[in-house]
């Protein structure tokens, strides 16, 4: 049996991807920033690519499966390899460099968090 900490955190989890993944669909559906020239068919697959693993972290996180904390890891950490490696890809400007960080602390954040949860539970 998962600890209430544990149970609170994979909802917190939920509800935040399941914001990324509202944000992809808009990003697709031409609502969100335009991708940069040359970039779009990039952005767009990743859009998907994020789209498909946000909501099976979603539905993971909340069934409390062990494909749900896999996933999880996966997500954050690809985005992470992305952003740290790969930064002037995904930010130009002083503004988006700042979200850019911001996505990293979040990444570094939760990963850590989700991983002490986990250790104590076992």
């Amino acid at each position: 049996m998962p600890s209430l900490a544990l149970t609170i955190f994979r909802g917190v989890i939920a509800i935040a991807y399941t914001f990324g993944g509202v944000t992809h669909i808009a990003n697709l559906s031409g609502h969100g920033p335009p991708a940069p020239e040359g970039k779009r068919t990039l952005f767009r697959s990743l859009d998907v690519a994020y789209l498909v693993l946000d909501a099976a972290v979603v539905v993971g996180m909340v069934i409390g499966s062990t494909w749900g904390y896999v996933t999880f890891f996966a997500a954050a950490g690809s985005q992470l390899v992305l952003y740290v490696g790969f930064p002037g890809y995904f930010a130009s400007t002083s503004d988006e460099r700042r979200q850019l960080r911001g996505l990293v602390r979040f990444h570094v954040a939760t990963a850590a968090a989700m991983t002490a949860l986990l250790l104590t539970a076992a």
